[in-house]
């Protein structure tokens, strides 16, 4: 006989708890307000130019301010982020050393604090460490776990983050500025691995963006008796990050040759300490510019695709918001939605 207390909806269960498990996520973030988040890093240039991430977006959510709340069917997607940083972290675990540790998220922080006082935090997704033994007359044998390499993970549900990554070998610049983070304050390398696990169907827009059958980067697609690319084959592609001169650089894992990025550590500590007096200054900003890690511009804006673009960029001829008053149009979207 079936117990009266085990439901046996199975579609509805997995349902609620995902929302379940939503729910716990935003009391936990309810604990941060006021402090600032790595997972919202960008950069800012001595000139006042931002790039990477938002860092309106960023202020808003150290005011607890969510601006657009996961779809049941964006709850399912990020699923599988939480899925790849379990498969990668069971991989590394089958081919660790005897003196190697892999610290995941809580277990390896960063915090640091900005000129005025507020605190800055981040998780690393993963970071491999050697585990050392010192020694000193009064406490003897001690165990010191030494930071040796960063983990930054991707999954990629989006045919243009296929066609940046893996077709143009470019990492998307907020990437980069998350791991820069990371590397700034642990002090250590990273890799920025992107993982792509379904077959990826292939629109027909996108077929003139991708590499011909027999040419580089065609070994990762999947092409019809015309020779035209009909899908992309499930894939991981591995960039090695390095600070060089204060500059970051990237290459794919196991080449040789260096590509200089637009992100550097002093940037990125000048985009928090920016956002960290936004609500003393009421300054908003420039408006992020869309760029790559090369710093050229985009032929998008990432402010097209921002619940939040009819606020900041209301048009020609049209007056720009304080951000008294832009808060409150903020507040007010957010209370109507």
């Amino acid at each position: 006989m079936t117990s009266p207390t085990i439901r046996l909806d199975i579609g509805s269960r997995l349902r609620d708890g995902r929302q379940l498990h939503r729910q716990e996520y935003v009391e936990k973030d309810k604990q941060k307000l006021g402090i600032l988040r790595a997972g919202n890093s960008g950069i800012m240039s001595d000139s006042g130019n931002v790039a990477g991430s938002c860092h309106r977006v960023a202020h808003l959510r150290q005011l607890g301010i969510e601006l657009d709340p996961p779809s049941p069917s964006s709850l399912i997607m990020f699923q599988v982020g939480t899925a790849n940083e379990d498969i990668v972290y069971k991989d590394l675990l089958h081919t660790a050393a005897e003196d190697e540790v892999v610290l995941r998220e809580e277990e390896i922080p960063i915090s640091w604090m900005t000129s005025n006082g507020t605190q800055v935090t981040g998780r690393p997704d993963m970071v491999i460490c050697r585990k050392e033994w010192t020694a000193d007359e009064k406490h003897g044998a001690q165990e010191k776990i030494v930071p040796v390499l960063g983990l930054e993970l991707k999954s990629i549900a989006s045919v243009w983050t296929t066609r940046e990554v893996l077709v143009e070998g470019q990492p998307k610049l907020a990437h980069l500025c998350q791991a820069g983070h990371y590397m700034w304050k642990l002090g250590v390398p990273f890799r920025l691995i992107y993982k792509q696990y379904s077959i990826q169907a292939m629109p027909d827009f996108a077929k003139k963006m991708m590499p011909r059958q027999g040419k580089p980067g065609s070994e990762y697609l999947e092409y019809n008796p015309k020779g035209e690319p009909k899908s992309v084959k499930p894939f991981e592609i591995i960039y090695e990050l390095e600070y060089q001169s204060g500059t970051l650089c990237y290459r794919i894992e196991g080449t040789t040759n260096w590509t200089q990025t637009i992100v550097r550590h002093e940037d990125i500590e000048r985009y928090y300490e920016f956002i960290s007096q936004m609500e003393k200054t009421q300054n908003l900003g420039p408006t992020p510019v869309t760029v790559g890690s090369d710093g050229k511009e985009k032929a998008y804006s990432n402010c097209g695709y921002c619940v939040l673009n009819n606020l900041c960029n209301p048009g020609r001829g049209v007056k720009r918001l304080g951000y008294i008053e832009w808060l409150a149009q903020v507040r007010k979207f957010v209370a109507d939605r």
